[in-house]
């Protein structure tokens, strides 16, 4: 019987190796997990931008159709929706401009726990609706002010008629729901901001206005 002679090391792993291994892909499926909710919320916020910047870039095609002007801005007896959102009624603003957003769902922001209308007519109303509209926006004049925004925004004092008035003196934040003490906020000019609490001071200090008066859902 002739004995193999080979100069090849084993490449078996030792007890010790495959421990180590083990535990170190415990360790990494331990640190996923843990990262899961912070990435589906990451996800759920960046979403919301993509939603607002769309419904920014379709109030600035309807106002090209209508003389530069938004529909708060036009009266309802011209097409607008100007005599609906001094009473609160936020949805009437995006249910004028149903041609150009095609679908509610973008108007339902992923961390909202609101369920999206399935058309802008039948059951579209303010609780199918995430997001406020800027009752004072105006194309030509700041485009700084806030157009839209999403609706977890307070003042700590509440709405008037429907209506959310902030100025840069007082206290202005979040609240928990939706982007939890977070949000995002569509101005004039169609640009989107990801903003904290501490951020929405110089936001409204930007805007150019003593008051905004943001029309809440």
């Amino acid at each position: 019987m002739k004995l193999r002679l080979s100069n090849k090391r084993t490449t078996a792993l030792t007890r010790v190796e495959v421990l180590v291994i083990t535990v170190t892909l415990v360790v990494l499926a331990l640190v996923a997990w843990a990262s899961l909710p912070w990435l589906r919320e990451a996800a759920k916020r960046q979403n919301c931008f993509s939603r607002l910047r769309a419904e920014g870039f379709a109030i600035w095609l309807w106002a090209g159709d209508h003389n530069d002007k938004f529909p708060m801005e036009i009266s309802t007896n011209d097409g607008g929706a100007r005599e609906w959102m001094s009473g609160g009624n936020a949805f009437r603003c995006f249910q004028v401009m149903s041609n150009e957003l095609n679908t509610p769902r973008i108007l339902i922001c992923p961390a909202d726990n609101r369920q999206a209308a399935t058309n802008f007519q039948g059951d579209f109303n303010e609780q199918r609706l995430s997001y406020f509209v800027g009752l004072d926006a105006q194309r030509k004049t700041n485009t700084s002010m806030f157009l839209f925004g999403d609706r977890n925004l307070t003042n700590n004092l509440g709405t008037k008629d429907g209506v959310l008035e902030l100025t840069a003196k007082q206290s202005t934040g979040w609240t928990r729901e939706m982007h939890n003490n977070r949000g995002n906020i569509c101005l004039v000019d169609g640009s989107v901001q990801k903003l904290d609490a501490a951020q929405l001071r110089p936001a409204l200090q930007a805007t150019g206005v003593a008051t905004n008066r943001l029309v809440m859902p």
